[in-house]
């Protein structure tokens, strides 16, 4: 675990020179820059416990997203296909309301382990061994004041999921201990969720040229065999340069959709540099990863019916690419007095790439 420990100072020192030359081009620009609309783009976010030092729950997640260009309305579209901009006319907007839409899908994996990665027997007081492979097809809508969504999920879970081998590519490359108890994984099973979003900015202060703030309220909610959940949410965000929109919040685990629902700060050509923090309540009906498969006998453990999440990060951002850090952690998930080798809480941290084309 040595070399683990030495993940978070990597992280850090990826990120410290890009928040330098933000700072140096926020410095260099004197005006704005004239208005456009946010790039079409392509984002890769890595999620481990790893960044904090651990090892077991919800371990590992990645994700490659493409979002769309940002357009007035769903048939003006650029960059996506008939069909999905027929689906998106679900999110009925006009084209001079002020509203504009995008459309994105993701490639997302996600995998779950126990405490104790040497044994290679059922481990029936811990979490299972769980893997998800997912593709995420995403719509929504928005403005500054107000955002509306939904996504549609489709995967496998199980050995399909391809999680073990990237566990152990993974624990090879950094010569972390062998995982060992993938045999006893939860079974192959075809995934779909549905999940629907809404936000609406409550609050904001400052100058969104220099140093301001704003707070949001939102709700979401999910159905399917991977997640079935009602939860609330509150996202605050500040920094220099804020841009417009919404958080758009990494989201390894799949309990809320992925978007970039962002728009151009006042001054475009100057580097943004912002922080979040987002709370979020939630009602769980259903959670494979510790509920077990649905359609066959397999391993799982209690869960509580009731978590909050508490997320925090840092988002540079320039006209063309942008970069961040940030670290979740959960209440705890599973009742202890039933599985006492489980690590209760998810805790997890995440770098991410975006590249606007």
């Amino acid at each position: 675990m040595k070399k683990a420990k030495r993940i978070p100072a990597l992280a850090l020192s990826l990120l410290l020179p890009a928040l330098a030359l933000a700072v140096q081009a926020n410095a260099a620009s004197g005006g704005a820059a004239p208005g456009r609309m946010e790039h079409e783009a392509w984002r890769l976010e890595l999620d481990n416990d790893l960044f904090i030092s651990s090892d077991n729950g919800i371990s590992a997640g990645a994700s490659l997203q493409w979002q769309s260009a940002a357009a007035l309305d769903w048939g003006s579209l650029r960059g996506a296909s008939r069909l999905q901009r027929g689906i998106g006319r679900l999110l009925a907007i006009r084209r001079d309301s002020g509203w504009v839409c995008r459309t994105g899908l993701a490639v997302s994996q996600l995998m779950q382990t126990p405490n104790d990665l040497t044994r290679s027997d059922l481990i029936r007081e811990d979490v299972p061994y769980a893997g998800a492979l997912t593709v995420r097809a995403g719509w929504y809508a928005y403005h500054d004041q107000a955002f509306r969504g939904f996504e549609l999920t489709l995967g496998v879970a199980g050995p399909l999921s391809m999680a073990e081998r990237s566990q152990k590519a993974i624990h090879r490359l950094f010569h972390l201990v062998r995982p060992m108890g993938w045999d006893n994984q939860l079974g192959n099973e075809l995934l779909l969720n549905l999940d629907l979003t809404g936000k609406r900015k409550i609050w904001r202060a400052g100058d969104r040229s220099g140093a301001s703030c704003d707070l949001a309220l939102g709700g979401d909610l999910a159905l399917g065999n991977l997640f079935t959940l009602a939860a609330a949410t509150l996202e605050l965000r500040a920094g220099h340069n804020l841009p417009g929109g919404f958080v758009p919040l990494p989201d390894p685990v799949g309990l809320t959709m992925l978007q970039a629902a962002v728009l151009d700060p006042v001054r475009p050509g100057a580097a943004s540099i912002h922080g979040f923090l987002v709370l979020r309540g939630m009602a769980l009906a259903r959670m494979l990863f510790l509920d077990g498969n649905t359609f066959r006998a397999s391993h799982s453990v209690e869960r509580r019916p009731y978590a909050a999440v508490l997320a925090a990060g840092l988002d540079l951002d320039f006209r063309r690419w942008g970069a961040g850090f940030y670290v979740m952690n959960s209440t705890p998930l599973v009742k202890g007095s039933l599985a006492p080798g489980a690590e209760r809480r998810v805790s997890l941290a995440g770098l991410h790439l975006t590249l606007r084309i």
